[in-house]
């Protein structure tokens, strides 16, 4: 998945053929202590830093990345030009043993798009679970939920714009939604939901805003500027990217 301060159809480029799409939580979970912590409100990375020449050539070495734990990189870029942006991105193997994905689930009270789930922030989502026995290695923002504008700190029923599920419980019903997949056989997928998808083996879904990269071909993503997040899967599939 690439987390990025601003995801635009030029900087997508440089990560070649996969399929990106806009989210605004989603967490990368391993069973056992973890040492590391990563969130989207504070970052604690030291890490690589480096301007980024490779978007020119749409490829970036990972052989320079920091190594967070097995399977799972980060890098910072910076691009000096048009104007300073910095990228925040990890590249995680799903094929590493014990990794899964996790995202929040239903609230007590669920009731179908009205309180579907309790809004959190990212930094408070992360630090809860280092106080259970399933602690979080990465944490990034997901799915758009209403009502919005928000009171960010209260946590509160909301109702999530898209397809989410979590421990294969539907959270938020199917619509059509740029969502990424994650199945209980280990497959991942990045598309476009709808109601017609049989949905029997999902095990973690989270939508966004819409697809922006598919097949190394980039959407029209507008001009203005925003801070972003975004996922993306490499080719393969074996690549998960935030």
């Amino acid at each position: 998945m690439v987390c990025i301060s601003r995801m635009t159809s030029e900087k997508i480029k440089s990560l070649g053929d996969t399929k990106v799409i806009h989210i605004t939580k989603m967490s990368c979970k391993f069973l056992g202590s973890l040492k590391f912590v990563f969130t989207l409100s504070s970052l604690l990375f030291v890490g690589n830093q480096s301007v980024l020449s490779d978007f020119e050539t749409k490829s970036y070495d990972w052989n320079t990345a920091k190594k967070l734990r097995t399977g799972v990189w980060h890098t910072e870029i910076e691009r000096p030009t048009p104007q300073k942006m910095v990228i925040n991105c990890l590249r995680i193997d799903s094929h590493t043993p014990g990794m899964k994905l996790y995202t929040t689930p239903r609230c007590s009270n669920w009731l179908d798009g009205q309180s579907e789930t309790i809004r959190q922030t990212t930094r408070n989502f992360i630090r809860q679970s280092q106080k259970t026995d399933q602690k979080l290695l990465v944490a990034i923002n997901a799915s758009p939920f209403s009502p919005w504008p928000a009171p960010y700190q209260k946590e509160e029923p909301t109702d999530i714009s898209g397809f989410a599920v979590s421990q294969g419980i539907v959270v938020s019903n199917q619509e059509s939604a740029a969502s990424l997949l994650a199945g209980n056989t280990g497959f991942l997928q990045i598309s476009m939901v709808s109601t017609e998808l049989d949905i029997s083996n999902v095990e973690t879904a989270v939508s966004g805003f819409s697809l922006c990269l598919t097949n190394g071909k980039p959407s029209s993503s507008g001009t203005q500027l925003h801070p972003r997040t975004g996922i993306s899967l490499s080719k393969d599939g074996q690549y998960l990217f935030f």
